[in-house]
């Protein structure tokens, strides 16, 4: 007989600011120990490492699922502090990017207010590939009138509704009405340590700080293993153990609808400019014809330039470079006008005669005799200086 058992959705770590003192890798190490197949990350506000965070789940064998509590607002020109939680977890690679881009915009000084938020129709207008669940105590179901004209609208739209099985008055009215709602229960803990000693040492860390998060400081919120999870929600009493066990296999159909992705960890380059590849044969061989035609390169010494553009070239061809060193090329020259100082050259970058007919920097290699492939070496696969 297989073991029952299910997978956290609503973990934090130390990424969740002043809210944990239990890390990432500590927290795979332990749902692994307790049989997760899987576990969700959810700091508040934050994506903070997540790719850290999915290589560390790889390498222990269990799925990462990527996810955030971040903060709805109902306006973002009213700066109100009602920052309501809400629990996002993508379904796939476009959803991970739909959330980081999500994340974005809540940081920015149009929407940031104590917290990184975002509206509630900016809520509404998630795709499916974002799975949404109602959050804690702090989420809008709970805060927000139920009279209010969108209340409705927000409950529609979450996929989940979070049940928890904190013993406290507040938690039990909400747990109930939850459970009377014809949406899917599922079942989280908002798992903040590994265990009961971190878990003293992050209330003796917050009260060193400061810091206070309401009652929920009272809540056991160190990570459980089936068994002891699903009595926490049995002494609770307000849900049927029938119902306790579907909302606890409902973690592990979420995590089922999430497809694993691997990460493309190949480098890249900035794509800014069009035709770059034209662009910068262009002002390369202008530059050149303008030192030619001011007498600072020799004639005889004219091949030597052209055939080492033309090897630079080909190179930044290969690695997709150009519109880099069109930008830096860009950002040196506007700093020049400006009477910004910038130094000669940087490391390797003074082997490349392109950076220099580009104004990138000040070193001719020709006449100085540095190497280009230290700068940049078609056969190695690493960022130049």
């Amino acid at each position: 007989m297989t073991k029952k058992n299910y997978v956290s959705l609503h973990t934090h770590t130390t990424f969740s600011i002043m809210d944990s003192t239990s890390t990432p890798e500590q927290m795979i190490d332990k749902a692994k120990e307790l049989g997760m197949k899987a576990l969700c990350f959810t700091e508040h506000g934050n994506i903070y490492s997540w790719i850290k965070k999915k290589q560390a789940c790889d390498k222990a064998g269990i799925k990462y699922i990527h996810g955030i509590e971040l903060y709805m607002t109902e306006s973002l020109t009213n700066k109100v502090r009602d920052n309501y939680h809400v629990i996002l977890i993508a379904k796939n690679m476009k959803g991970t990017e739909e959330i980081n881009e999500l994340y974005t915009k809540a940081t920015d000084e149009n929407h940031m207010y104590y917290n990184p938020r975002i509206s509630f129709e900016e809520f509404l207008n998630t795709s499916d590939n974002i799975i949404r669940l109602s959050a804690c105590l702090g989420g809008v179901l709970n805060r927000l009138d139920r009279n209010h004209p969108m209340y409705l609208d927000l409950l529609n739209k979450f996929d989940f509704l979070e049940v928890h099985p904190h013993i406290h008055p507040e938690q039990l009215a909400y747990n109930e009405y939850l459970g009377g709602i014809q949406k899917p229960l599922v079942a989280c803990g908002d798992f903040h340590e590994v265990s009961q000693y971190k878990s003293e040492c992050r209330l003796k860390w917050m009260a060193g700080k400061g810091k206070k998060y309401d009652d929920e400081d009272a809540f056991d919120l160190v990570i459980k293993g089936y068994d002891e999870f699903r009595e926490m929600f049995i002494k609770q009493g307000v849900l049927s153990p029938e119902v306790i066990d579907t909302a606890l296999e409902n973690t592990n159909k979420i995590a089922d609808m999430v497809e694993d992705f691997e990460l493309d960890l190949t480098f890249k380059f900035p794509n800014l400019y069009d035709n770059p590849k034209e662009l910068i044969r262009q002002k390369t061989f202008d530059s050149l014809d303008g030192l030619i035609a001011d007498g600072l390169i020799s004639e005889s010494d004219i091949d030597i330039y052209i055939e080492r553009i033309e090897t630079e070239l080909h190179a930044f061809d290969v690695l997709n470079m150009e519109s880099f060193i069109l930008f830096m090329s860009e950002l040196m020259t506007f700093c020049m006008e400006e009477n910004i100082a910038v130094g000669p050259a940087r490391g390797s970058a003074s082997g490349s005669l392109v950076c220099y007919l580009l104004h990138v920097t000040d070193v001719d290699p020709i006449v100085w005799g540095t190497n280009f492939t230290r700068f940049i070496n078609v056969n190695r696969i690493s960022l130049p200086d």
